[in-house]
């Protein structure tokens, strides 16, 4: 599927979602235009890329969860999901961006009283989140879809590994930090900024989190590769590529509770 029949196709299967990622597209330009003209850091970088990259994950997740919930064919639940998940995406990345405004973090934020209402209101969004996430799983698990088993399961097992890396956060939360012996703001690698001289759990939360989009993008890639294969086949590949990716995960989460970086410069 060409990316502009994707679009094409996105709005009349979810508006509301679709919209929803478009704005969020807009928040990145913003941001990316506030850069050059502000001279401040928060944890050694620009306070604008943080917003940024939350920005463009949480368009993507909105355009994902729009297409894939399209196929649950419960218009009335999926509105209902739709508008929940746009307005917990919408609380974090306007919290997120306020406190890039202020100059200062968003996450693990208990400096004052108000940034630790902040981090509280954000930390109820991102479980809600999640919580709403599970229940989109286990509607995978009731429906009778008519696509095939092998996309099925790579949903599934996206909105699993999904699952994985919201429950990662909460260990984050436990640290109040993301880098794993030494404080937040360290050197790191371009843009994505993970520690690049101990263990960073943003790894494994990145990887767990684009699950969603990579495991069905893998199915999807399969129905065209190997038309002619049957349907067994095409189910085992998904299981073993799904078992091989959430395997990575592990070890990169492995890797950070251990001090050790993704990559050591």
């Amino acid at each position: 599927m060409k990316i502009v029949n994707f679009f094409r196709e996105l709005y009349p299967r979810n508006p509301l979602l679709a919209i929803a990622g478009w704005i969020h597209i807009g928040i990145l330009l913003l941001c990316i235009a506030f850069m050059p003209f502000d001279n401040r850091l928060v944890m050694n970088i620009n306070p604008w890329i943080k917003p940024a990259k939350f920005a463009i994950s949480i368009a993507i997740f909105a355009w994902s969860m729009g297409w894939f919930m399209y196929e649950l064919k419960t218009p009335a639940r999926t509105r209902i999901y739709s508008i929940l998940f746009t307005l917990f995406m919408g609380i974090e990345m306007l919290i997120i961006a306020f406190q890039a405004h202020r100059g200062t973090i968003s996450h693990f934020n208990i400096r004052s009283a108000f940034d630790i209402l902040l981090f509280n209101i954000m930390g109820i969004a991102i479980t809600l989140n999640l919580l709403l996430t599970i229940v989109v799983l286990i509607e995978f698990f009731r429906i009778k879809s008519t696509l095939p088993n092998y996309m099925v399961w790579a949903i599934q097992l996206g909105l699993f590994s999904l699952i994985l890396a919201s429950i990662e956060g909460f260990v984050m939360v436990k640290y109040m930090a993301h880098t794993i012996g030494s404080a937040d703001g360290g050197p790191g690698l371009p843009v994505l900024n993970w520690s690049t001289r101990t263990g960073d759990l943003r790894v494994a939360h990145f990887m767990g989190i684009h699950g969603l989009q990579i495991l069905p993008f893998f199915a999807y890639l399969l129905s065209k590769w190997i038309q002619k294969k049957s349907y067994n086949i095409q189910n085992a590949l998904v299981f073993s590529f799904a078992g091989f990716y959430l395997l990575l995960m592990n070890i990169t989460f492995w890797q950070a509770i251990n001090k050790i970086p993704l990559i050591r410069i």
